[in-house]
């Protein structure tokens, strides 16, 4: 587990904050040179921003002119606007997430942060100009306890042109963010009159611009795309007013000082730039450094409900979803909806038992939408601070890991605070968290650690509910893992190996592929236990030691809609995986080129025959070697690349043939090359030749100091 830690930020004073052609005009310049973001005040008061992309001394244009401004409920900061005050600073920060695409990461960007006065009242707009992107907030730098209402803003997002393709999901009215993520042309309606959720990613004048948003606090609400306005130009704004709560008001409201959260566009000429980006974390308050999280670990758990609904009031049932963990080397069991009706003696027991296996056990909640649903009678366990708290005590002093909850069903500022709230609280009680039913992530998981994924999905849970799903989500699984992955981890429930309950176009290499094509800081797998119980030693081998945090993560190739191959790197082991989103078969050929040199243990999982079996192999594997792979229709496949290299090997027994050389930190050696034996060892620290190692005429030895991988 990796802790936690925060280094201090860096900030100086820099020149790279330039008056351009006209006295209201400023720039800020990424740090590699590259980005350019440029605020423009009209003879209106009105903002204006554009971003190109410099290279060659020739500045490419990516967003074309978008207005800015924020609709205050005592003050319209719109237009009217006077410059008042610029300041600029380079920031330049390490941090370490105990989850992600990525753990040690460095938030570096140039930023300036203009002020504005209207009528005596100040807006400032701070802009920050990173090496993947773009992004901007709304601060208002004033002091009072008196209440301020924000009810929108008139940021629009207007690309360089309006030729071109989107990745964008509908936004409903009760957010779930459980649609379909499509390829759609740039101005296509929305197929209802909601808009598009956030994140959308689009591809116009061969640049990728991936659109969201970070750093919602307890003070704001979550935004959406509201509509398309023409020529490219697409218009930020508040949730809808009459989703689950109508009469709560979609506006947010705020003592001052008050930051809105960040619009941020991860801006590249290739995908790898937005799959791979933390900008959304960059931009996140950081957790307190003095938390203790050492309690917090991440991994991977079974889960009996999608297969047998009525499953989690079972305690019987759920003892066996323990014991088959345990097989198969996973650590987590997720009880869910109704597990409390097996009674608390006998959900006591079966933590007890998982205890005695080294399997935590996780429970499931109602954050209050499903129980108003059905009007329930008692819809207030979890927003009720003090019965919330009392529950997670209980719970806590039971031996719970940590908790799953469920249906927010708004993005409204009110549910925002219940998410703080609900998380802040499960923190002091030492739980881990999983939202499902919520909102999209917003680099929450920076501000608390112990929130390890969060759906905002449509994933294999509507296998069972939507039939058409079950025939698209080849390519919308591939669509996801260009945008909503992006964005924060994912618990999209993979894994789902069988078809006797609900058919699926997903192969089963597909399917076990997504346990590391996608990033989540827990995975729930969704089938009966059976199904992996069945699969050969060496994919249960991969299952049960596949990370769900990474050191590394490289984009290989891909095209949304159609399939990705993405390398993420945990310690010396890469995980090599992809998913054809396609109804014909795709033949790549990988070089894993960001191998360091040396010897692997390469284990496979690919398609097999048909869409059901699967092929597994076991080899060695040498870097700068390449790796052919065919993926079936919908097919996929997982590749892993463990170092051999151990940190002490004894040489003991006689070599009539070798196929690869001896690597270790450390090699003792006492054996005997045999006649027509060829080989090396390889060792960081030293080879040492004990009394009975010999060489006999017609063998080629050779020892490498340096030469070990590790």
């Amino acid at each position: 587990m990796t802790l936690l830690r925060y280094c201090c930020c860096i900030i100086l004073l820099s020149t790279f904050v330039l008056n351009v052609t006209a006295q209201n005009q400023w720039q800020v310049t990424s740090p590699d040179g590259h980005l350019q973001a440029k605020i423009n005040l009209n003879e209106y008061g009105i903002l204006f921003y554009t971003v190109g992309y410099m290279e060659n001394s020739v500045n490419t244009q990516v967003i074309q002119s978008s207005t800015l401004g924020v609709e205050r409920e005592d003050e319209n900061f719109i237009d009217g606007l006077a410059f008042e005050s610029i300041t600029s600073r380079t920031i330049d920060e390490n941090y370490s997430m105990i989850s992600g695409k990525q753990l040690n990461l460095q938030n570096y960007a140039n930023e300036i942060n203009i002020t504005f006065v209207k009528f005596g009242k100040k807006l400032s707009i701070i802009f920050r100009a990173y090496n993947d992107g773009v992004a901007f907030r709304y601060y208002f730098p004033e002091t009072s306890t008196g209440n301020y209402t924000v009810r929108g803003e008139y940021t629009r997002v207007k690309l360089a042109s309006s030729v071109g393709k989107a990745w964008m999901q509908p936004y409903d009215a009760v957010p779930y963010y459980e649609r379909r993520i499509n390829e759609y042309n740039i101005g296509q309606d929305s197929p209802n009159d909601a808009g598009w959720a956030f994140p959308a990613l689009f591809n116009t004048n061969n640049f990728w611009v991936l659109v969201s948003e970070s750093d919602v606090s307890r003070n704001n609400y979550v935004s959406h795309i509201n509509r398309y306005v023409g020529s490219g130009d697409y218009k930020i704004d508040a949730p809808i007013q009459g989703d689950f709560k109508p009469n709560t008001p979609n506006s947010a409201t705020s003592t001052l000082p008050w930051a809105l959260p960040w619009r941020v566009l991860i801006i590249g000429k290739s995908p790898n730039i937005i799959v791979e980006s933390s900008l959304i974390n960059h931009l996140a308050t950081p957790q307190n450094s003095t938390t203790d999280v050492r309690w917090i670990s991440s991994g991977i758990g079974l889960w009996s409900w999608w297969s047998d609904l009525g499953s989690p009031t079972n305690y019987q049932r759920q003892r066996e979803y323990v014991k088959a963990a345990d097989s198969l080397s996973l650590k987590h069991v997720v009880v869910d909806g109704t597990w409390d009706v097996m009674g608390e003696s006998n959900f006591q027991n079966l933590i007890r038992y998982g205890d005695s296996l080294g399997v935590k056990i996780w429970n499931w909640y109602d954050a209050g939408g499903l129980c108003e649903q059905l009007n329930g009678s008692d819809c207030n366990l979890m927003r009720d601070r003090n019965r919330r708290r009392a529950e997670f005590a209980k719970i806590h002093e039971w031996g719970v890991a940590g908790i799953k909850l469920d249906f927010f069903m708004s993005d409204k500022q009110e549910f925002i605070k219940l998410y703080f709230d609900i998380l802040e609280d499960a923190a002091e009680f030492k739980l881990m968290v999983l939202l499902h039913g919520c909102t999209i992530p917003q680099g929450w998981q920076r501000r608390f650690p112990n929130l390890l994924s969060s759906e905002a999905v449509e994933g294999n849970e509507m296998l069972l509910f939507r039939e058409e799903f079950r025939y698209d989500s080849p390519h919308h699984n591939v669509n996801v893992a260009f945008t909503r992955n992006v964005i924060g981890s994912v618990d999209f429930t993979p894994g789902v190996l069988s078809t006797d309950r609900v058919f699926h176009n997903t192969t089963t290499a597909h399917e076990l592929a997504l346990l590391s094509v996608f990033e989540t800081g827990f995975t729930t797998l969704a089938d009966r236990y059976q199904s992996y119980l069945q699969l050969p030693a060496i994919a249960k081998d991969i299952i049960g030691k596949i990370p769900v945090s990474w050191d590394e993560t490289k984009f290989i190739e891909g095209t949304p809609d159609n399939y990705i191959i993405l390398a993420r790197r945990k310690g010396d082991t890469w995980y090599i995986s992809g998913i054809n989103g396609k109804s014909t078969a795709r033949s790549v050929t990988i070089s894993p080129t960001f191998l360091q040199a040396g010897s692997y243990l390469k284990q496979v999982i690919q398609d097999g025959a048909d869409a059901r079996q699967i092929n597994v192999s076991q080899t060695n594997f040498q870097s700068g070697t390449q790796i052919p792979v065919t993926m079936l229709p919908y097919g996929g496949f997982t590749i892993v690349l463990k170092t051999n290299c151990p940190d002490i090997l004894n040489i003991v027994q006689g070599i009539s043939t070798l196929t690869m050389p001896y690597t270790a930190k450390e090699i003792q050696a006492s054996n005997i090359l045999n006649s027509g034996t060829n080989t090396t060892y390889s060792a960081n620290k030293f080879v040492q030749l004990n009394a009975g190692f010999s060489a006999q005429t017609g063998s080629v030895f050779k020892a490498e100091i340096g030469g070990c991988t590790n």
